[in-house]
């Protein structure tokens, strides 16, 4: 079972929060049918799409600062 839970980044996190967070850190990753494990050949495309995301934000961000030198 997946849980997801939303923190507004200007709320400070509560103590108990805080705690859960913890907790979390010691608990195992448990696979299954849902969340098979990553197969070699998954975390290989993986690393690529991360490269290539890179790459692409490399070139946007020298793309926005040379159109800013221009102004």
């Amino acid at each position: 079972m997946i849980v997801t839970c939303t923190i507004p980044r200007d709320e400070p996190l509560t103590p108990e929060e805080i705690a859960q967070l913890e907790a979390l850190k010691h608990r195992p990753i448990v696979f299954d049918e849902d969340c098979p494990a990553p197969t070699p050949k998954t975390l290989e495309a993986l690393r690529l799409a991360v490269i290539e995301r890179n790459h692409r934000l490399a070139r946007e961000r020298e793309e926005a600062a040379k159109s800013r030198e221009v102004l």
